[in-house]
């Protein structure tokens, strides 16, 4: 019964005062009861409604504490969570019941919560049927980054090792339904920065995947990204691409000249 009110006050865009309510009941909750992941079976768009406060709440506090909520609704069970509630064959006895299974959650560190909020998040992100999402979960998983580790390089490449795999695989598999996430991924590329090389193999072949597709202007701009946050990286496969470059500078495949500019745009 205490669920629709909930959600009333995480979507009261007018009362900040309703939405931290929210969160704090949701979140007490959870820990009180064992009420976890169930939430998402129960009420589908519960997910949405948190992503969305990560991207759109201005509210430093409230957004930690909804990435902290993340964390506690889907750190309980990583190995059942994957997202098919969403279709609706989650099995709900599976479930964790025992209370004892929630008591670490009093003492966790903000990274935990972060780390397990991303973990909830890159479920979402891997699930091709759930591609809608996707989008909303990339920003959110920015705006934990954001949050929690700005300026702590150490941090970041552990997140990075939970977020990189799901994403890329993501990404491939979407094949050009998935170029509409490119410009958040440019995003990630330059917040990461020179901690993005142990990932450029898998990052230059999404680019000769995505280079003959609709995508192209993303594309280029992910690379234009690349050679700025690590320039010593991006050398290495630069004979890589060189051959696409000179395809796109051919003026006979190009009657507008929009391609030649943006090459030119990029390699200057």
């Amino acid at each position: 019964m205490l669920m629709p009110w909930i959600l009333a006050f995480l979507s009261d865009h007018s009362s900040k005062k309703k939405r931290r309510i929210g969160i704090v009941v949701l979140g007490q909750l959870a820990r009180s009861t064992g009420y976890v992941i169930e939430p998402y079976v129960n009420h589908p768009e519960l997910l949405d409604v948190l992503l969305r406060m990560i991207k759109n709440e201005k509210d430093r506090k409230i957004r930690r504490d909804v990435i902290k909520l993340l964390g506690i609704l889907g750190a309980m069970d990583p190995y059942i969570h994957r997202s098919r509630f969403f279709k609706g064959d989650f099995v709900k006895s599976q479930l964790p019941r025992r209370l004892e299974e929630t008591t670490h959650l009093f003492s966790a560190s903000p990274e935990y919560f972060a780390t397990a909020a991303i973990t909830s998040i890159t479920h979402v992100l891997s699930d091709i049927s759930l591609s809608s999402y996707h989008q909303m979960a990339l920003r959110a998983i920015m705006e934990i980054l954001k949050v929690y580790c700005p300026h702590n390089g150490e941090l970041t490449g552990r997140y990075m090792k939970q977020i990189m795999p799901p994403l890329l695989m993501t990404l491939r598999k979407s094949g050009r339904g998935g170029s509409r996430l490119l410009p958040y991924f440019t995003n990630l590329v330059e917040f990461v920065g020179g901690g993005i090389e142990v990932y450029l193999d898998d990052i230059f072949e999404l680019v000769r995947m995505y280079w003959p597709t609709e995508a192209f202007t993303d594309v280029l701009t992910l690379i234009e990204m690349i050679s700025t946050v690590n320039p010593a990286g991006f050398k290495i496969y630069l004979p890589d691409i060189i051959p696409n470059f000179l395809t796109a500078l051919n003026p006979n495949l190009d009657e507008d000249h929009g391609s030649i500019t943006l090459v030119l745009n990029t390699i200057t």
